[in-house]
């Protein structure tokens, strides 16, 4: 009799909670006939056509149950829901989607160890789909091209059940730099070594050849640039281009905390002869200052990064502080050494400056001849994140030298020391925190007599304040 009377009971209760649960029940749309019995998820267009038919589409009027079961374990399965359970009452499917299953744990063998992946963020806790995993085997690949391993293969099994994910790869061979055969025929192709960020024989690295090809990019010399690489039969680099229009024009316009409004309008020649020298003229206003300058830079040797810089510009300054106007015009021999970690350039030549100080301290004109010298170290992690910077360094030391008796009324060297360091807390990839230090040293160095400083134009001191340096204070109020 009790046994009896508990069955009833279940009974009882079951039928009344099956009717409130398909009152809580959402349809995809009306009229869809399909419904998510604990929660909604929203669908795209094309999801919600594959669920409930296309009334325009005699093919696609009607949808069979178990086509639409076929599709939503698709769809579901890309939001991370694995474990869905299907219930059909006459022509209605009812989903009762589940928990969706986040990644706890990430399995990987020897090779692909290799991989930091404990500083991998954007893996641990995120939902189990399709493109999560395509997302970790593009990171893993592009992290063994980091180490000299372009052709690794990496292929990753999820687990929903264990909620994991198992990596396995296979390293390939350990590649260094050789030749780079190229796509395009053009007479500008001899020129790309003096673009180049890597040395035969050095250890193969991809970011090395996205350097490469944003210099090129940046001296507009070609449209696009890219690199990609063969591994079967045997390893090849190839180079793929598309070759700029010699002239450009550049206009822009913008407003900045510290000058206010300003523009700027250039027109480069970026392959002026057989040696792809360039030839650049700019004019630059805002209110605080305004420059014309005409660049050459001739080119000796088609393969060489050894070139003459010859500039000749005129520029107004008024600042808080001073108001000047000065002409210069030099000449710089430079050239350009790449190392492992990064990329020297090396300049040094003389220049004549006529300074006219309309405000401020110093003499009111000055004509001197100084001998300018300049060195730039950048890390090639700093270059590969120029656009977003994470990584790496700048050194760049300068120095002005003027001697009495050569358009000179004293000797006196000025020396200045400024670079930058940023570092990715914990290497986390994408980071999380990233430290940046700036620094700037400078100094002048006249002998014995300290007054001569006073006989140097106001523009040639040091001044500093706002954005560059000093924030808190204004533009070069200090």
């Amino acid at each position: 009799m009790n046994t009896r009377f508990r069955l009833r009971r279940l009974i009882i209760i079951w039928a009344i909670a099956a009717p409130l649960q398909l009152a809580d029940a959402s349809e995809v749309e009306p009229g869809c006939r399909t419904w998510f019995a604990d929660h909604h998820i929203e669908l795209t267009k094309t999801e919600k056509r594959w669920l409930c038919g296309d009334a325009g589409s005699s093919a696609w009027r009607e949808i069979p149950v178990n086509q639409r079961i076929y599709f939503a374990r698709n769809f579901l399965q890309d939001r991370g829901y694995h474990d869905p359970q299907f219930r059909i009452e006459r022509s209605d499917l009812y989903i009762t989607l589940g928990a969706q299953t986040r990644v706890q744990k990430l399995e990987v063998d020897d090779a692909t160890n290799l991989v930091r992946w404990r500083r991998m963020r954007g893996i641990s806790g995120e939902p189990l789909t399709p493109e999560l995993l395509n997302g970790i085997e593009r990171r893993a690949k592009r992290s063994l091209s980091y180490q000299g391993y372009p052709c690794s293969r990496v292929s990753s099994i999820a687990h929903p059940e264990k909620s994991s994910i198992s990596l396995e790869s296979e390293l390939g061979p350990k590649v260094q730099f050789g030749s780079v055969e190229v796509e395009e025929s053009s007479d500008s192709i001899d020129l790309l070594e003096r673009y180049f960020a890597f040395r035969p024989h050095w250890a193969f690295d991809s970011r090395l050849l996205e350097i490469t090809s944003q210099r090129m990019l940046q001296d507009d010399l070609f449209l696009s640039s890219y690199f990609d690489w063969r591994c079967e039969p045997n390893y090849q680099l190839r180079q793929n281009l598309m070759v700029a229009k010699p002239r450009i024009v550049t206009v822009g316009l913008g407003v900045d905390t510290e000058v206010g409004v300003f523009g700027l309008a250039r027109w480069k020649h970026a392959n002026l002869d057989s040696l792809a020298s360039v030839l650049e003229t700019s004019l630059s206003a805002s209110f605080r200052e305004q420059a014309l300058a005409l660049e050459l830079r001739k080119y000796l040797s088609r393969k060489s990064p050894f070139y003459f810089s010859g500039r000749a510009s005129a520029r107004h300054e008024n600042e808080h502080q001073y108001e000047t106007l000065t002409y210069e015009m030099g000449g710089y021999p430079t050239t350009a050494v790449e190392f492992r970690f990064g990329r020297t350039l090396l300049s040094c030549g003389p220049l004549l400056a006529f300074t006219k100080t309309l405000e401020g301290e110093g003499p009111q004109s000055r004509r001197t001849l100084y001998w300018a010298g300049k060195l730039d170290f950048m890390s090639h992690l700093y270059e590969y994140f120029l656009g977003d910077p994470q990584e790496g360094w700048t050194l760049n030391l300068g120095l002005d030298s003027q001697f009495k008796g050569t358009l000179a009324e004293t000797t006196a060297h000025r020396l200045k020391l400024q670079g930058q360091v940023l570092q990715n807390f914990l290497g986390w990839d994408p980071p999380f925190l990233i430290f940046g230090w700036r620094y700037n040293l400078g100094t002048f160095f006249v002998g014995k007599d300290r007054l001569r400083v006073n006989g140097l134009p106001v523009n040639q001191r040091f001044f500093l304040g706002g954005d560059a340096d000093i924030r808190g204070f204004s533009r070069k109020e200090l």
